[in-house]
């Protein structure tokens, strides 16, 4: 059985440095059966180029449909976004 780090609900998300620890297996090995990003923000994202996540073993990754190529509506919505500026 892995074992697994409790993160209170009331406490601020770990970091992802202390994230890649919260499923160690017997032998050590870090594990992550589902990694969910939000979306493609490098805010969200970014953070996975770190050189730690390469001892990390994770099975899947799911993004929202938004961030899937091949739908027309997400792609229409991120072309949309493209185009979008934020008040000055």
């Amino acid at each position: 059985m892995a074992k697994k780090e409790e993160v209170p609900s009331t406490m601020p998300p770990p970091n992802l440095r202390s994230l890649r620890w919260a499923s160690v297996d017997e032998e050590g090995k870090a594990r992550i059966d589902i990694l969910v990003c939000a979306h493609r923000h490098a805010a969200h994202v970014g953070g996975f180029t770190d050189s730690a996540w390469k001892a990390v073993e994770v099975k899947e990754v799911w993004f929202p449909w938004t961030e899937d190529p091949k739908d027309a509506d997400a792609r229409g919505i991120r072309e949309k976004q493209s185009g979008l500026t934020r008040p000055q």
